[in-house]
């Protein structure tokens, strides 16, 4: 692996404390860290070198050790506001200086752990100020890719004029999750159980990310974004195309197949499209009172095409949810005797492949695990830096793929009129629960 420059703006927030640090960190000590690398953390916070330094640590469980002690003497922090130009300048100053100091001339890879409303001043600034003439350039975009298809294509024109479209890596993370990533490049024996994913054997399905807790110090953040905007553009469009689309041809192929069935959702109606906000929301710190932000939704879509037509998809996410469950449930027709009665792909609590068998007699149920988690791999922050230090795309996004998952959410958000509330600890509204029960269906809520 090559020398490298990591600059992360955003670097007090939660994003990069929790999940891009450590995966650096278990980058820098791994046998095949690159040579020489360098962190720089940038974020409107003052603090100083010592300060991040620590910070930084702290994230990482307090290591020690010789890689640890020569990372940190490479780790700087750097104070400006996103939206001024005076701060950029000085920035482009001090990552060369950083690089002359420590011999790294290879790559600079900028990470955009912000909210999306500063990607578009942030691009401008780092095309003025922060290019070099020599070398490689990247940058990683974190979700939410905008507020909206109209945001998304603004920001994606200032990305543009910074970057080419190979040095442009638009991370969900959850496409680096191998329970997924199982789904999404199929080995034999997931091929031969994709094959049964179509209309003839599949009576529904239900794609759930539920969490039991709440907003934690998101509140500002979340109050001006909600659920649908949160995970609904991203983790759960993109669970919804993998388990929708056809088998890639090869791995360049997955982008194309998961826009096919982007571009085949339909039937976003009012009726079909619940919104809810746990009880208790509006005393959270940075609410309003008169909030209406959602903190869950549920909707009944199709997928128009000829392998999925007429089959409901059921979608789910909330917090303070009686459970913290991510999965895709798969329930076979009552008819298909030879076929189970459902799949779960669970991807947490614990991830794995279920099937239920049930007896026809008796109706008791009988679970079994036929594919475990994956031993000896890399948690999925690393291996998506990773990805993208090597040029591979197969795990991110691409322009259009955000554009039809923004399209379909702009148009359930359009259908929002009544929040109703629900109590926390439970699995949403009641009228969440007459969305499927009025099919002749049921949520399922159970943890593998």
């Amino acid at each position: 692996m090559k020398n490298i420059t990591f600059i992360i703006l955003g670097a007090t927030g939660d994003l990069a404390n929790s999940r891009i640090f450590p995966a650096i960190h278990r980058i820098a000590c791994s046998e095949n860290s690159p040579k020489k690398i360098a962190v720089i953390g940038v974020a409107r916070k003052p603090m100083t070198d010592e300060s991040f330094r620590d910070l930084f640590g702290k994230s990482t469980g307090n290591p020690t050790g010789k890689k640890w002690k020569e990372l940190r003497s490479r780790i700087y922090y750097f104070q400006t506001d996103f939206d001024t130009d005076f701060g950029f300048e000085e920035l482009g100053s001090k990552i060369s200086e950083i690089e002359r100091t420590h011999s790294i001339d290879s790559v600079r890879l900028f990470y955009l752990a912000t909210l999306p409303e500063h990607f578009e001043s942030i691009a401008r600034n780092l095309k003025k100020f922060c290019m070099k003439k020599t070398g490689r350039k990247m940058v990683i975009v974190e979700k939410p890719f905008g507020q909206n298809k109209k945001t998304a294509v603004e920001i994606e024109l200032e990305i543009k004029k910074c970057f080419a479209e190979n040095e442009i890596f638009r991370a969900d993370h959850y496409l680096a999750k191998p329970i997924l990533q199982k789904f999404a490049f199929p080995d034999k024996e997931i091929l031969k159980m994709k094959k049964l994913l179509n209309k003839e054997n599949v009576d529904h399905v239900q794609i759930n990310i539920l969490e039991n807790s709440g907003i934690g110090k998101r509140g500002n953040f979340f109050d001006r974004t909600g659920t649908v905007r949160d995970v609904g553009q991203n983790h759960l469009m993109q669970m919804l195309s993998i388990i929708a689309m056809n088998p890639p041809k090869n791995k360049m192929d997955i982008a194309q197949e998961k826009t096919d069935v982007l571009n085949a959702v339909s039937g976003i109606k009012s009726e079909n499209i619940i919104f809810g906000q746990y009880d208790e929301y509006q005393q959270e710190n940075g609410i309003s009172l008169k909030s209406k932000t959602e903190t869950f939704f549920s909707a009944k879509i199709f997928i128009d095409n000829k392998r999925w037509q007429g089959v409901p998809f059921f979608l789910r996410a909330g917090k303070h949810m009686g459970g913290k469950l991510v999965s895709i449930y798969v329930k076979f027709k009552q008819s298909k005797k030879n076929l189970p009665d459902s799949i779960i792909i669970q991807v947490h609590p614990k991830s794995g492949i279920f099937t239920i068998q049930r007896n026809k007699e008796n109706g008791a149920s009988n679970t079994a695990k036929i594919h475990g988690p994956e031993t000896g791999i890399e948690e999925e922050y690393e291996f998506l830096i990773k990805e993208a230090i090597s040029g591979s795309k197969k795990i991110f996004l691409n322009m259009e793929e955000i554009e039809k998952s923004w399209k379909i959410i702009d148009k359930i958000r359009e259908k929002k009129s009544v929040v109703f509330t629900y109590k926390k600890g439970s699995f949403g509204p009641e009228k969440a629960l007459t969305l499927i029960e009025n099919t002749g269906r049921n949520w399922f809520n159970k943890i593998l």
